[in-house]
């Protein structure tokens, strides 16, 4: 995957129902630098990071990733672009390789899981961020917040 060179945000004005989130925001954030959002509850962090993930439509203004103009959730997964939530949306039931491959889990004929195969990634997946102690068979729902955190991460 090629590394996107800036995303920027020109005039980014987000409304709901009562609340201005964010008002004629304009930044921009370069490759190679390490950027912070900061600020109060309410100031439209979350928000931002929202609109860059395409699921929050500004009312005004634009989002430009490398040399293209962004649209939605589509555009942004094309584009490399991933949102981790502070707090973890995994689903505690499955296993950990079910949740880390959700709506890709490879299949053999007739549509069967291959489940030998999701385990196999699973693992590769978990040793990227230094799980690899855990096993992918394993449910979400026994895990601890940092761990889940790690595999919203993978």
């Amino acid at each position: 995957m090629k590394l996107l060179s800036s995303i920027a945000v020109q005039h980014l004005t987000c409304d709901f129902p009562g609340v201005r989130a964010l008002n004629d925001l304009t930044l921009e954030f370069r490759a190679g630098q390490i950027h912070a959002l900061a600020g109060e509850n309410g100031a439209g962090k979350s928000t931002l990071l929202k609109v860059f993930s395409g699921l929050v439509v500004p009312a005004r203004g634009e989002v430009v990733i490398g040399d293209q103009r962004f649209s939605r959730v589509r555009h942004a997964l094309s584009l490399g672009i991933r949102s981790i939530p502070q707090e973890p949306i995994l689903a505690p039931d499955l296993s950990i390789a079910e949740n880390l491959l959700m709506g890709k889990l490879p299949t053999k004929s007739l549509g069967r899981i291959d489940w030998k195969t999701a385990f196999e990634t699973g693992r590769k997946l978990l040793e990227k961020v230094g799980l690899g102690h855990l096993s992918p068979q394993s449910l979400i729902a026994g895990l601890g917040i940092a761990e889940q955190q790690l595999i919203e991460v993978a």
